[in-house]
């Protein structure tokens, strides 16, 4: 993530760049803020710690971990404010689909195409580690518990990307940010201290000496050596080093390294206003597209033996060429806009093969760099107050005013079609409904109950599903929650309206993710400089690109589709990205009207198609029984289950239910009838969470059985669907995730009989299996064959085979 190639820079000039910020909890001091990009510690603590991933994630452990880990920052004097990326900006799509075909789809092709004894070996799983699916959940779970008993801890949902927040939201406190990309010093803002890589954070603690027990010494003193009465060690832990704290130790001090944007522009010898368009040049997240099929625009500006590094280098070197030139070029030629040097730039780096490109294909890579630059630009601060005083001017966003906020509009599609027709009525009821609704989603966003990947669907028209390990032969699972998409799809609709498809004509005017056409560019207009020379240090040479990104955030009524009312006459569609065999693929999903799946549930009882008013502003009681019937679950008892205990029911349910409909509509196919749970793999299921707190096995390695990762996939894909339709319903907390309680391990010891499952409350199972009796599948045999597929998690230092064999497999070759 970040700038190819500057991650490695740092690190080698970390003797020039980097100032040393050292903590500890004796330190009598005001808390220093520290602003941390969220998922950069969920990735890093996930890399570090020994939580097995296959089986599906060890959410109750690793919530722990994320709450030792803040503890610990706030025991030091942190001041921790957290950050979770908003949604995926469009530009952003070729790269996003690129890392999960990369991180997730090729790993588990891998995993299913290597045989069952090395796939097991602690060297294969490291090197085809795949993030669980519910680490966001966990994380967020941690982070709300800890908050209860302190006050040095916050968290916010970002607008759009998370960098730039972070950065805005570490200038405003005065502080650092925390994290794993390098984009955090290329970023800036006025009193921004720097960012601080989660690599550079170590921990130590001072262990004093054992007393020396008193010993006859003849009249002879005792000569100790200073140097031992107390001593630094290494932190050690079950988990690893560095950001995760020593255990059981006291007088914790903590070290990081801060490299701060300015020293790194002054090493390099360009302005610090200079650095976006340094990160496009060299390659960036927003960047990193082809400029045809087969050729990236990055490989035409550098030669081939170039390393990332070099290459920043020479970025360096011919902006500094084209900004201080010689006597000779300066009457040649002056730069007089960010335009024409970033074009001159592009010349400068391609000038070897600059006869062999056409000119149209060089303005084309002129303002991909220029759209890369932008993606920089923080807008500057212009209040009043400082620190925590100048957050939340409003309860929209903690940074922005309504009308720069760039989350808002896609709140206001429905409000601003009321406030169009009743421009003589502002206060008629329909106006404040809407913007009751409007305030009642962005509080739940801001909140951390309504999710980024939903927010998708309201920017940008998609959603993309959480992937993990799956068989790629079989259908991938996240099909068996389409409907329950469909029904959020439905419900956001009717609340604050999505965004309208795009017409066939205009389809040419946003970049293409199927690899097609990456390259179509929104325009950036050229502003010419009125100055005769350009005064480098003093100026913003970005501030004109920066206006042309407030265009891009607050699009006009050349972009009016973002806030145009709906038309009834055109259908709603909403982009699914997910698995289609070995590859990530793009699928259109039409979004039905919540006025054509209401009389579906309807009956004489509840007859929702009575009410003209949306959804979500009915009473809380109306939108439970709603959701319990779209997952056809509205039985006795299921009210009286805790909201944990809900999800998780309405989850096994509903994957019975769809299984065993899958089945019958195929006239009972082999494939399909494989797909159908027995009611011994539903108790595993429900067995798997940690109702009370107890303790689920964490020692036993459970084998590895194809089926078992198959249902573990189910069962996470369905614990987002349907939190997700209890979030469209802003139903929360009636209705909760319980993700914090469940362990993959326990399930898969379950279903293997490594451990006994463990007897479950009668009154969860019986809501569980009412009116399921022939949803459940008979009981399989269990097959033994002469080499038995599911193989056991080894452990480090066992001995697998006999003979040469046996010395290679524990190599991890």
């Amino acid at each position: 993530m970040g700038v190819h190639g500057l991650t490695t820079y740092l690190r080698e000039n970390k003797r020039t760049l980097a100032k040393t910020l050292k903590v500890a909890a004796t330190d009598e001091q005001s808390a220093i803020p520290i602003v941390v990009d969220a998922w950069s510690l969920i990735y890093a603590l996930h890399q570090r710690c020994a939580l097995p991933w296959i089986y599906g994630g060890e959410y109750q452990e690793f919530s722990k971990l994320v709450t030792d880990v803040v503890s610990a920052w706030i025991k030091v004097g942190f001041k921790v404010s957290f950050v979770f990326d908003g949604p995926y900006p469009e530009i952003k799509f070729p790269t996003l689909l690129s890392r999960a075909s990369k991180s997730i789809i090729d790993p588990s092709l891998l995993f299913f195409r290597t045989s069952a004894a090395s796939r097991t070996s602690p060297h294969f799983l490291k090197e085809t580690r795949i993030i669980p699916p519910a680490y966001f959940a966990a994380t967020l779970h941690a982070l709300d518990s800890l908050r209860e008993s302190t006050s040095s801890l916050e968290y916010h949902f970002a607008d759009e990307e998370c960098d730039p927040y972070a950065v805005e939201l570490a200038a405003r406190l005065n502080g650092y940010v925390v994290g794993t990309d390098s984009d955090f010093v290329i970023l800036n803002a006025d009193g921004y201290l720097g960012y601080i890589p989660l690599d550079e954070m170590v921990w130590t603690a001072l262990v004093p000496d054992d007393e020396p027990e008193p010993v006859d010494d003849d009249g002879f003193q005792q000569v100790t050596n200073g140097k031992g009465r107390s001593r630094a060690v290494k932190a050690t832990s079950t988990f690893g080093r560095g950001i995760i704290p020593p255990e059981n130790l006291t007088d914790l001090t903590m070290s990081c390294s801060v490299f701060n944007p300015t020293a790194l522009a002054d090493h390099l010898g360009l302005p610090v206003t200079l650095l976006p368009l340094l990160a496009s040049l060299a390659g960036n997240d927003f960047t990193n597209q082809e400029v045809t099929s087969r050729v990236n625009h990055h490989a035409l500006f550098f030669e081939r033996g170039l390393s990332p590094v070099q290459r920043i280098d020479r970025v360096s070197s011919t902006i500094q060429s084209i900004l201080a030139p010689t006597a000779r070029r300066r009457a040649k030629h002056q730069v007089g806009s960010v335009m024409d040097l970033i074009d001159r730039t592009v010349n400068a780096l391609m000038a070897k093969i600059l006869h062999t490109i056409g000119p149209g294909q060089i303005e084309l890579i002129t303002d991909k760099i220029a759209e890369g630059a932008l993606q920089y630009a923080i807008p500057r601060y212009e209040g009043e107050h400082e620190g925590e005083k100048s957050l939340w001017p409003t309860r929209i966003c903690a940074l922005h005013e309504p009308e720069i906020c760039p989350a808002l509009p896609s709140f206001s599609r429905l409000l601003e079609a009321v406030a169009d027709e009743d421009d003589d009525d502002e206060g008629s009821d329909e106006l404040i409904m809407r913007i009751q609704i409007r305030t009642r989603y962005l509080d739940a966003y801001r909140r951390g109950h309504f999710p980024p990947l939903l927010m998708n669907c309201l920017t940008s028209g998609t959603y993309f599903t959480r992937l993990f390990i799956e068989n790629p032969d079989l259908e991938t699972v996240a099909r068996l929650a389409r409907p329950i998409r469909q029904w959020c799809y439905a419900i956001l609709d009717e609340a604050l309206g999505l965004p309208e498809p795009i017409e066939e004509e205009d389809a040419s005017l946003i970049p293409s993710h199927d690899g097609s056409d990456e390259d179509e560019l929104v325009d950036v207009i050229d502003s010419d400089s009125d100055d005769s020379e350009m005064d480098v240090d003093d100026r913003d040479l970005l501030a004109p690109l920066k206006g042309a990104l407030k265009s891009l955030r607050n699009p006009d009524e050349h972009s009016a589709h973002l806030h145009a009312p709906p038309l009834p006459s055109r259908t709603r569609v909403i982009t699914e990205y997910l698995r289609r065999g070995t590859r990530l693929a793009d699928e259109a999903v039409e979004v039905p009207r919540i006025s054509e799946l209401l009389p579906l549930i309807s009956d004489s009882h509840y007859d929702f198609t009575q009410s003209t008013m949306p959804l979500v502003v009915q009473p809380e009681e109306v939108r439970l029984t709603v959701m319990l019937r779209a997952l056809d679950s509205d039985v006795s008892g299921i009210r009286d289950l805790s909201p944990q205990q809900v999800t998780a029911v309405l989850v096994l349910r509903w994957i019975l239910k769809t299984t065993h409909d899958r089945a019958e509509e195929s006239n009972n196919s082999k494939a399909r009838e494989a797909e159908r749970w027995t009611a011994r793999e539903a108790r595993c299921f429900i067995a798997s969470f940690a109702w009370s707190g107890e303790a689920l096995p964490s020692e036993v390695n459970a084998p590895i059985v194809d089926r078992h990762i198959q249902l573990a996939a189910q069962v996470l894909h369905g614990l987002e669907a349907v939190t997700h339709l209890s979030q469209a319903l802003l139903l929360y907390p009636v209705v909760d995730s319980p993700v914090h309680m469940f362990s993959g391990r326990a399930f898969h010891s379950y279903l293997t009989g490594a451990c006994a499952c463990p007897d479950i409350p009668e009154h969860i199972w019986s809501v569980c299996q009412r009116g399921m009796e022939r949803a459940f599948a008979g009981e399989r045999k269990q097959k033994k064959t002469k080499k038995q597929k599911s193989q056991p998690v080894a452990s480090g230092g066992k001995q697998t085979a006999g003979g040469l064999f046996g010395m290679l497999a524990d190599t991890g070759i």
